[in-house]
């Protein structure tokens, strides 16, 4: 049996969740492949971003005895506040602490 191999391109692909996110607000809208692919790479760099300055803050942050440390919502929130500027930045910060009380319910009630 030999392992199907994934193409880079094609693993980190959130195409149909964004158009998922653009159907939620009810209204018929549309969106051409060209743009849905800027789109993905825009959420994709973004994303790319936080990670690896939430991962940097974590780093900086380590104590000299720590060999690991876990990424906390805090690290994720600073790195927000770092990359994403003024009201944007804080909007994003509160939506994200929104889902994250969100996602923690629906865990406790399964």
């Amino acid at each position: 049996m030999t392992a199907k191999r994934v193409d880079k391109k094609n693993a980190r692909n959130l195409r149909p969740y964004i158009l998922k996110v653009m159907r939620k607000d009810g209204r018929e809208l549309r969106i051409n492949k060209k743009a849905l692919d800027i789109v993905n790479d825009l959420v994709l760099d973004v994303f790319d971003r936080l990670a690896r300055e939430a991962s940097n803050i974590l780093r900086r942050n380590l104590k000299p005895v720590q060999k690991s440390a876990i990424l906390t919502d805090n690290d994720l929130k600073c790195a927000v506040h770092l990359l994403i500027p003024g009201e944007l930045g804080k909007y994003a910060s509160e939506q994200g602490r929104k889902a994250i009380q969100d996602f923690n319910k629906s865990i406790i009630k399964h």
